[in-house]
């Protein structure tokens, strides 16, 4: 595991579409970062329209609101989704994930990252 978080630059995610669920400060973060990696592609997903706006600006990422739930089933598919929500909300969001990816059949290549904040 730490040899691919390790690795990961060498992945080519720039030319992939993220989807991060939560616009707090580690939804911030990973902003950051994905920004320093060339990632373009990237829709910030939050309950309220602010904090999408506020997290996706700088980067000029896609802002949605109205929380993941009510989003995921019109947002499509991706490539990379990544769940920076408060710890009590961070156990349904894979779920939900998961539920939507299994409706896919298209879906090759996901990779879910979590990370409690």
């Amino acid at each position: 595991m730490y040899n691919a978080i390790k690795n990961i630059n060498k992945l080519k995610f720039n030319e992939k579409k993220v989807l991060l669920i939560g616009a707090g400060y580690m939804a911030e973060q990973y902003c950051m970062a994905l920004s320093a990696m060339g990632i373009r592609n990237v829709t910030v997903c939050s309950r309220t329209e602010q904090s999408a706006k506020k997290c996706s600006q700088k980067y000029r990422y896609h802002p949605v609101h109205g929380g993941y739930e009510l989003c995921l089933p019109q947002l499509g598919t991706f490539d990379l989704v990544i769940i920076a929500t408060p710890v009590h909300d961070l156990m349904p969001a894979p779920y939900w994930h998961y539920s939507m990816a299994i409706e896919i059949s298209s879906l090759k290549n996901l990779h879910l990252c979590t990370l409690m904040s």
